[in-house]
């Protein structure tokens, strides 16, 4: 053949691939390799699955299955979480707070991190029940105390329409519902129903989950806007993270965090020290710098722990209360009886106050029988305020505290409040002319 001839049918050649429709190299290109084999290309959460597995966000249930409609446990989900923010496992893998975490354990140090960055606070009495089923709701709550620990934006869409069901959705889980449903991030059934208390499937988890990181990692890092007395601002957008180091003086070891810059240091660890109780952190060694929870991450640095010195406990005083700082809404309280009692029974011997509040009402619900209850809000307990729990029957006790510990005192997180400015049309009054 000459060369002209071989010229002349390479040009046909190319005519006949340009003349294709695109679709067929589009096809191609997007064909994926599915280990699964109980997902398929018509399911509706094909693509997402398929995210969640290439990214390391999920593991399959085995070499080749997904398990699509197997529930979600809290043990799983707080670990989808952290591989979301990619985090250092072994930082965390060397302590377990709650008693229900077995140390070696997968989930171990997913856990460990979500309850140091103020993700999760447990089920109540050290608890954190990694086996239980996590609901939509509590997925939605999660993820909220998550985007605030690392000071991620919502994307700019607004939902205007409300859940169908929206009446069965917890007091204290309707507002990050709430949150990602306008910001697109959760999605109704066909009926237009969020469906709170359901368990949350794999598949819905991996389609919601894979929404978030897709997001975040579309974010383009940008040069740093400016820079003010050698601390970097970042741009909009920006990504970059630091790393930040604890020193304890003299309590526990904390390991050091990668931490998203413009984070809000408000979720920091809390350093254990005998006989002191802990008072902040510090940005310098003489300890006269304390860090503001408005404090943002905007440089590598080491913080220094700051103690107030406490006299130790004599061995003759006996505990007579319990109490619990800064909980979820839906935290829990574990009571056992030294005799078979009913539910109505123990709610019957424990009076119940709502010390922020001039009116007491029935908040509390008991569940159990036998010798094992659990007390819990009604509706959740209420953010910002203070309770107390008062043990009126001697066969009870509080699990995990001495049977002379007859009250139980406990506060719940308040929310933040961000943007709070006065109005301009306010009339000001100096205080010596008011009588």
């Amino acid at each position: 053949m000459t060369k002209k001839r071989i010229l002349s049918a390479l040009i046909v050649v190319c005519m006949l691939i340009t003349a294709l429709p695109a679709e067929i190299f589009a096809a191609e290109i997007a064909e994926r390799t599915n280990p699964f084999s109980d997902i398929e290309k018509q399911n509706w959460f094909y693509e997402d699955a398929l995210y969640a597995h290439e990214n390391n966000l999920f593991s399959g249930t085995s070499e080749n299955t997904f398990s699509p409609d197997k529930a979600m446990t809290r043990a799983m989900y707080v670990t989808v979480m952290g591989r979301m923010e990619n985090i250092d496992a072994s930082a965390y893998s060397q302590s377990s707070t709650f008693i229900d975490v077995k140390k070696g354990s997968y989930y171990a140090p997913y856990v460990e991190w979500a309850k140091q960055m103020g993700i999760t606070s447990g089920t109540g009495n050290g608890r954190f029940s990694p086996d239980e089923f996590v609901t939509r709701q509590d997925m939605a709550t999660f993820m909220v105390r998550f985007f605030e620990a690392y000071g991620y934006t919502y994307p700019e869409i607004s939902n205007a329409t409300l859940p169908k069901d929206i009446a069965h959705i917890s007091a204290y889980a309707k507002d990050s519902v709430l949150k990602l449903w306008s910001a697109g991030l959760l999605k109704g059934d066909e009926n237009g129903n969020f469906n709170p208390l359901n368990a949350a499937t794999r598949a819905e988890t991996a389609a919601f989950c894979s929404r978030i990181h897709r997001i975040e990692n579309s974010k383009v890092e940008q040069p740093a806007a400016e820079t003010d007395n050698n601390i970097t601002t970042p741009a909009s957008g920006y990504s970059k993270k630091y790393e930040v180091k604890f020193e304890t003086n003299g309590g526990g070891t904390i390991a050091s965090r990668t931490l998203r810059s413009g984070m809000a240091m408000d979720h920091l660890p809390i350093p254990f020290k005998e006989n002191s109780i802990f008072e902040g952190w510090c940005y310098d060694e003489t300890l006269s710098l304390p860090i503001a929870k408005s404090d943002t991450v905007k440089k590598d640095m080491t913080l220094y722990a700051k103690y107030l010195e406490t006299a130790p406990l004599k061995e003759e005083e006996t505990p007579l209360f319990a109490s619990a700082l800064d909980q979820s809404p839906d935290f829990t309280i574990k009571a056992i009886s030294t005799q078979a009692m009913t539910a109505d029974e123990v709610k019957n011997a424990v009076t119940a106050k709502n010390l922020s509040s001039s009116t007491q009402e029935d908040f509390i619900t008991v569940t159990g029988s036998g010798t094992n209850f659990v007390i819990s809000g009604t509706n959740g307990f209420e953010k910002g305020a203070t309770f107390k729990l008062i043990l009126d029957n001697e066969n009870l006790s509080f699990e995990g505290f001495s049977h002379s510990v007859r009250d139980y005192n406990f506060t719940i997180a308040k929310e933040k409040t961000l943007n709070f400015s006065l109005s301009s049309d306010i009339i000001y009054i100096p205080a010596q002319e008011i009588t």
